[in-house]
């Protein structure tokens, strides 16, 4: 899609950018599995991480890091999915996806 809209350049730039706001994104989801479950509010965290992961999806989309962009989405689509799941038993998957999309960056940064 990127490469319709904008130059060479303009393309490497978004995806220095893409890759920057990736890491902060999966740092964060990190963050929130690592927060002990008696100091996490559960409400705030779920909409805070699913739209850490929706916004992963658009930004690795837009870059062209469709491999990413795909794992986020089944990671929020799993993370969203089985309401009946206690909230602190999806940590570990999420920072599984997390863990598989960071490797999955350092390549794409590693060609940058």
């Amino acid at each position: 899609m990127a490469n319709q809209f904008f130059s060479d350049k303009e393309r490497s730039h978004i995806k220095v950018i893409a890759v920057e706001e990736i890491n902060e994104l999966i740092e964060k989801i990190v963050e929130i599995c690592d927060t002990a479950p008696e100091l996490r509010d559960e409400a705030k965290c779920f909409e805070e991480m699913a739209r850490h992961f929706h916004t992963i999806t658009g930004s690795a989309g837009i870059a062209g890091f469709a491999d990413i962009s795909a794992m986020s989405m089944e990671a929020e689509k799993e993370f969203k999915s089985n309401p009946d799941v206690p909230f602190n038993d999806k940590m570990p998957s999420m920072r599984s996806f997390s863990e598989k999309m960071s490797a999955l960056l350092s390549e794409h940064e590693k060609k940058l």
